[in-house]
């Protein structure tokens, strides 16, 4: 029987959860790629009555599918404070659920909580700077219910079959993929346990309720999907460049000099983990070895190294899934991250008290500090890029219809893209946008089939100067430019003045309205014509050319070529 965690071990992880969630709290707005598309199905929401940000018939309803419990406590939440709030509150229980839930699972498992510690960076890694809320709820869940499949396993009742159930539903609602991992790790808990009918039935309960979880969402799913999901081709990642974000995955630096520091104390923390429990083990008395035939003892073995077999299994499932599956996009990424915190937890020692492990010790609290230190920037940076953006919400007329042209160029040193950022207006104004979650099969509010704009979504959402002026600005009241380079800010501006006339600029924002008489937002899609007009693209390259002609000289810069194959970029 190992002694309780000291208070510090045990106060730690939620001192640390707290850390980590501040910067949330202070930003305008966090550096989180997709959370302005979330903020929007939120919006939506809140103003479903409001007929002038939500035309009556342009949306329809799509509750009861995953991922969906984000928006849910977001649509609650904008009844007391803004949408904006709404989801920084959220955010921050997120980040701060993951050390939290990670020191409820290493004290099931006999690990120090000091291990969530090391597991806490995630909280700001890649899942954090890409916007995946729904995934980060969804392992902070996972990992705070792990213990009960443990406990159903080892000893299994109707009452905790239906807990286990009732656990499936909530990594259901929080993220499917997590609802995933839960239901094969019953199962696999369950092959382990020697077999016996009525024990075995209510093992494998969690992994027959995923089953039929998933049937039922693929058929709830179905009326919803869109062609432009449909279409989405499956893509494929080589293992050289899946084994090269390992980092970004735990670590929220871009750095790269900061990042191989923070791996390297990452690797130092687990390594010694390892080293320590093995002594640890050493020093107790080592049990009995398992009578009976060959399997009993490779059961009984394996139950002993369960969750490192969990941890393996996710590693496998990301090396081995694709990109993207059936419209859904980073499908391989979703099992690193588990994986990473089961076996970091595991690997930890019942105590770091002692004084061989005070390297460990010190390394562990020392990188959650780390990580904040080097995801400041990025919320600095996101804090003033937003509140540049907000100035300019006010000037859309709600309930209007607006197109965001990306142009680029990116910068290396931001960890998040700002694509995505224009969703802050349509949770606020409302209307439509050329492209949000209100395209996925899977939001709770969904743009109804016959009013999906699909021709111009496609063609804009890979590549923005494939924006047609006189075709799309007959459709978009309103333009939305982002650029950091000041030469393509006066490019767009010039080739689009004959349809359209600049609103306001604030920063890499540029916001323009159409001077063209545009369609009610209730208008189905329409074919391009023929010949197809002409293209952002096309127009700079003639003004270049005409400029070449006339001046002589060095140009203006031309807008980057159209991206094809692999340099082609996925949608948000």
């Amino acid at each position: 029987m190992s002694d309780p965690p000291s208070r510090f071990a045990s106060t730690a992880p939620w001192v640390t959860g707290l850390l980590l969630a501040i910067p949330v709290f202070v930003a305008y707005y966090p550096p989180m790629t997709d959370l302005g598309y979330h903020e929007a199905a939120i919006g939506l929401l809140r103003h479903w009555d409001d007929p002038v940000r939500v035309p009556k018939g342009l949306y329809v309803l799509n509750l009861g599918e995953p991922n969906q419990l984000f928006h849910m406590a977001g649509w609650g939440m904008s009844y007391l404070v803004s949408t904006r709030w709404a989801v920084k509150l959220l955010v921050a229980a997120g980040v701060a659920a993951v050390p939290i839930a990670a020191a409820r699972f290493a004290r099931h498992v006999g690990a120090s909580p000091l291990a969530a510690l090391v597991v806490a960076p995630m909280a700001l890694g890649w899942l954090f700077t890409w916007g995946l809320v729904a995934n980060l709820l969804g392992v902070s869940a996972l990992l705070a219910v792990l213990p009960l499949a443990d406990r159903l396993a080892r000893e299994p009742s109707v009452g905790r079959a239906v807990q286990g159930f009732g656990a499936l539903v909530l990594l259901y609602f929080a993220h499917m993929a997590m609802m995933v991992v839960f239901a094969g790790i019953a199962l696999g808990l369950a092959v382990l346990h020697p077999l016996s009918w009525r024990k075995t039935a209510l093992r494998v309960s969690p992994f027959a309720g995923g089953v039929a979880l998933t049937f039922a969402q693929l058929g709830l799913q179905r009326p919803f999907l869109s062609p432009a999901v449909k279409g989405f081709p499956r893509l494929w990642e080589p293992l050289t460049r899946k084994l090269a974000e390992v980092p970004d995955f735990i670590l929220p630096a871009t750095d790269g000099v900061v990042q191989i520091a923070m791996l390297a104390l990452c690797l130092l923390c687990v390594s010694m983990f390892f080293w320590l429990r093995r002594l640890e083990r050493r020093a107790e008395a080592l049990p009995a070895p398992v009578a009976g035939r060959g399997l009993d003892r490779a059961r009984s073995r394996a139950l002993t190294f369960r969750w490192e077999l969990v941890a393996a299994a996710g590693f496998a499932a990301y090396l081995a899934f694709p990109l993207s599956l059936n419209g859904a996009t980073f499908v391989y990424h979703r099992w690193f991250p588990p994986s990473f915190a089961v076996l970091t937890i595991v690997a930890a020692p019942r105590s770091l008290k002692a004084r061989a492990a005070r390297v460990a010790r010190v390394a562990a609290c020392a990188l959650p500090v780390a990580a904040l230190f080097a995801a400041w920037p990025s919320f600095a940076d996101s804090n003033r890029q937003y509140q540049r953006l907000e100035r300019l919400i006010p000037l859309v007329e709600p309930g209007s219809a607006l197109a965001e042209l990306d142009l680029g160029p990116g910068d290396p040193s931001r960890t998040y893209s700002l694509g995505p950022a224009y969703g802050r207006i349509l949770a606020t104004r409302g209307g439509r946008l050329e492209y949000a979650f209100t395209d996925s099969s899977i939001s709770p509010v969904f743009l109804r089939a016959r009013y999906q704009w699909n021709e111009s979504l496609v063609r804009i959402a890979f590549d923005s100067w494939k924006f047609m002026p006189s075709h799309d600005l007959r459709r978009f009241r309103y333009v939305l430019i982002r650029t950091r380079d000041p030469v393509l800010q006066w490019e767009a501006s010039y080739v689009l003045a004959r349809e359209a006339r600049v609103v306001a600029q604030e920063g890499e924002w540029i916001l323009l309205e159409s001077k063209l008489p545009v369609v009610s937002l209730l208008s189905p899609d329409v074919p391009l014509e023929t010949p197809p007009p002409e293209t952002m693209r096309q127009r700079v390259q003639s003004f270049i050319d005409a400029w070449r002609a006339s001046q002589g000289g060095a140009p203006p810069s031309a807008p980057p070529a159209a991206p094809t194959g692999s340099d082609a970029s996925s949608p948000p």
